[in-house]
């Protein structure tokens, strides 16, 4: 609690930053964001800092007890926590840059996850800390030679987590459909978005009797989710569980109460297969890549090639994956999905201030 009570003074540069002046990735760093983080109270620095270098390096809960109004009451700080860590890896001086990343890497570890919600901010959390660790990656190769075993850690407790996640998502659902009546409108989370659709009347005369009638229905393949995950599928099980789930879900009728409800969320699980795999590939590329090794296989390439290399001027920038349509286009964005090792996908654009007349 009291590193999210700190975090509400240790606001990100771009928090505060006017459009054209946020930081951007691969630019040189403006001295206004150098400015905003000296200006940063040292006493509140030096405490954050403190308290986050001694978390225990596996998840902890950051609240005392939780129930339906207070699941997700920490995730704002977490993100805040995030971006003020990311940038602070990016500000860091050669000799300090590897002490940030292994503070925001340890900041990442400590995260519990009981719910889908929880999972897809972490996920974000890391894709976030990777991106600050990309650009500074070909200085932390000389300085952090454990990286790659952190990485390699991390993208394996991602498994674990996602099935933590799926079991307190069972939990929740039967919390909500027991009491759909205290459930605020405008909530967020699976089945508690669900019921904020819905205004006091229609909870009486629809939600109420279809939560209930659907409930066997989804529990079901709550269940099914998460045996699909105990049996810890390669990456291209895993995307064809995904695509099974999404067709399952296309078949389901919003009319039918013993099927509306998991209609509602069904889309969810597919996303998160996806998104935990997306993260553990490029924790697994840049641990590679850290030791020299062969690149992970792309799960999405249907004849089974490792992640491409992406080349500009003949150097090496990073790797990309063909993505969801199996087809090589070369890394280009919006079609192929890009990892940044060295260098961005496209070569960033300098704004020149604007001069004084």
């Amino acid at each position: 609690n009291r590193i999210g009570a700190l975090s509400a003074s240790l606001k990100d540069y771009d928090y505060l930053a006017p459009l054209g002046k946020r930081l951007k990735p691969y630019l040189p760093i403006p001295q206004t964001a150098v400015d905003h983080h000296a200006s940063l109270g040292p006493l509140i620095v030096a405490e954050y800092l403190d308290l986050v270098d001694r978390l225990p390096r596996e998840p902890v809960v950051l609240l005392g007890e939780r129930n339906l109004k207070t699941l997700y009451f920490h995730i704002g700080w977490a993100r805040q926590i995030v971006r003020y860590q990311g940038e602070r890896i990016l500000l860091a001086a050669p000799d300090q840059v590897a002490r940030e990343v292994d503070r925001a890497l340890h900041y990442l570890e400590s995260q519990g996850c009981h719910s889908w919600i929880e999972f897809l901010r972490n996920a974000s959390h890391i894709e976030n800390i990777l991106g600050q660790t990309a650009e500074r990656f070909a200085e932390i190769k000389s300085r952090m030679p454990e990286l790659a075993d952190r990485l390699d850690r991390l993208a394996d407790s991602m498994s674990t987590m996602q099935i933590k996640c799926f079991v307190g998502e069972i939990v929740i659902t039967n919390a909500v459909i027991e009491q759909t009546d205290q459930i605020a409108a405008g909530w967020t989370g699976s089945l508690l978005s669900v019921c904020g659709r819905f205004t006091s009347t229609w909870q009486q005369i629809f939600f109420d009797p279809m939560v209930r009638a659907g409930r066997e229905t989804l529990l079901r393949h709550e269940i099914e989710w998460i045996q699909i995950l105990q049996r810890h599928p390669s990456p291209t099980e895993l995307l064809s569980s995904a695509k099974r789930i999404r067709d399952e879900g296309k078949k389901l009728s919003s009319w039918m109460p013993n099927e509306a409800l998991t209609k509602m969320i069904i889309s969810a699980p597919p996303d998160i297969f996806e998104q935990t795999l997306r993260c553990q590939l490029r924790l697994h590329l840049m641990a590679a890549e850290l030791r020299g090794q062969p690149w992970p296989v792309d799960p999405y390439d249907p004849s089974g090639k490792p992640l491409r290399p992406f080349l500009r001027d003949g150097k090496l920038m990073g790797a990309y994956s063909v993505s969801e349509d199996g087809v090589d286009n070369g890394g280009t964005r919006g079609k192929d999905r890009y990892f940044p090792l060295y260098g961005p996908l496209e070569v960033p654009v300098v704004v020149a201030e604007p001069t004084a007349p």
